[in-house]
């Protein structure tokens, strides 16, 4: 399904802010994550680095017509880092990693799945706290201090952690039972 977000209200009224790659996100993290969280009552918003048609690893696609640079964080209740091949690229984007800490800072649910938990512990999130991460992320988790988990998906506060695409749907309802 494709969506354009160009009305200013639709943004106001989202309560999640879900970030994906400007190529190359995982599809099932991102539409299964999303449905879920709606068929629950939430209210989400995709953005990404660049507009346009966003295409997924598994040939999905998707419309961002907002840049993650357009939005405050921090007035949604929620941010969900979407992974795939693609989000290496917010590894070390220093404004990913503010927009991170800031939300933990404002007290806000975070969460990210598959490679993306590597933005987390990039921005310093991670330490001392158990996470689960895309098994080729792991030492980097490692490294920043996190104490990673051999499951699907780990809640550890207000910050949620899944491994993958087939932990999309419980990573979802983890995130939802966090409201």
């Amino acid at each position: 399904m494709q969506r354009k977000w160009n009305d200013e209200r639709v943004i106001e009224m989202a309560n999640l802010l879900m970030v994906i790659a400007p190529d190359q996100f995982r599809d099932e993290e991102l539409f299964v994550t999303r449905e879920v969280l709606e068929s629950l009552g939430h209210t989400t918003l995709v953005v990404s680095s660049r507009t346009g048609k966003i295409q997924g690893v598994k040939g999905g696609s998707t419309w961002v017509d907002t840049l993650v640079s357009e939005v405050t964080p921090t007035s949604f209740d929620g941010l969900v880092f979407i992974g795939g091949g693609g989000t290496n690229v917010y590894f070390d984007d220093e404004d990913i990693l503010t927009m991170a800490r800031e939300m933990v800072a404002a007290g806000r649910v975070i969460a990210a799945i598959c490679i993306a938990p590597v933005i987390l512990a990039n921005a310093g999130l991670l330490a001392g706290k158990e996470a689960t991460v895309f098994e080729s992320g792991a030492d980097l988790l490692r490294d920043n201090g996190a104490l990673v988990q051999d499951r699907p998906v780990v809640i550890d506060g207000r910050v949620v952690t899944g491994n993958g695409p087939d932990a999309a749907e419980a990573f979802a309802r983890a995130i939802d039972s966090l409201f």
